[in-house]
């Protein structure tokens, strides 16, 4: 009778002691699939990140563009007013000279 207490008692231990490492392997698991899905997020969000990057250099090569080309224009546009202001002022001398004679 008292063998059969031990054995019970001994049983009944290992059956605690089952049933917590058997809750212990689902915690794991459950570890184990948030840190997959959070690889999985990670490699998505790196993966916009880097097209991300990609449209940065794409826009910031487009606006180093538009500042040459800006700077071109200014530069053109102020050669073009002086020459106009040039054209006027020797048609204005011009007229004068006309008109004193």
């Amino acid at each position: 009778m008292q063998d059969a207490e031990l054995l019970g008692q001994h049983y009944g231990r290992l059956y605690e002691r089952y049933k917590h490492m058997e809750q212990k392997y689902r915690e794991r698991c459950n570890e184990n699939a948030q840190l997959s899905l959070l690889r999985q997020n990670c490699l998505h969000l790196d993966s916009d990140l880097g097209k991300t990057h990609d449209k940065i250099d794409v826009f910031r090569n487009a606006a180093n563009e538009n500042e040459k080309l800006y700077i071109q224009y200014t530069r053109n546009s102020a050669q073009s007013a002086d020459k106009l202001k040039k054209g006027v002022k020797d048609w204005n001398d011009m007229l004068q000279s006309e008109m004193k004679k």
